[in-house]
């Protein structure tokens, strides 16, 4: 359901559709067996409208794949994901956040505070 959200608000070829949903189990599977990775969902009259993950490592939270449908921007969604995966991060003991944003999330993380600490140019290979 979650990847729906993210399939949508980065409206993603079939290709990719594929390739997340297969991660998305994988996954899904890791955090059913109490593994390092947490799935968030953000709901508005009980509609998915937002999605996030978490990496819960020993020392920081890094946010994984924050998303939000179109019809939910504008309305806290996003900010509402990344305090869940802050209060997440606290109630571990580990009360530091890292992200590796796009142009879409960086006005948001700018705003909560969040500061660039390094620059990552991300390629993708369509042949490989």
């Amino acid at each position: 359901m979650g990847g729906r959200v993210q399939d949508e608000a980065f409206a993603k070829s079939d290709e990719d559709r594929d390739a997340f949903e297969r991660h998305e189990a994988v996954m899904w599977r890791i955090e059913s067996e109490g593994g390092a990775f947490r799935f968030f969902l953000a709901l508005i009259d009980g509609e998915v409208v937002g999605c996030g993950g978490a990496i819960l490592g020993a020392n920081a939270v890094y946010l994984a794949g924050g998303s939000t449908r179109a019809d939910g921007r504008g309305r806290g969604v996003y900010r509402a994901l990344v305090r869940a995966r802050w209060d997440e991060a606290v109630s571990r003991g580990t009360p530091a956040l890292t992200v590796r944003a796009g142009a879409m999330s960086r006005p948001s993380l700018d705003h909560l505070g969040f500061t660039t600490v390094d620059w990552c140019d991300c390629l993708l290979d369509r042949l490989a």
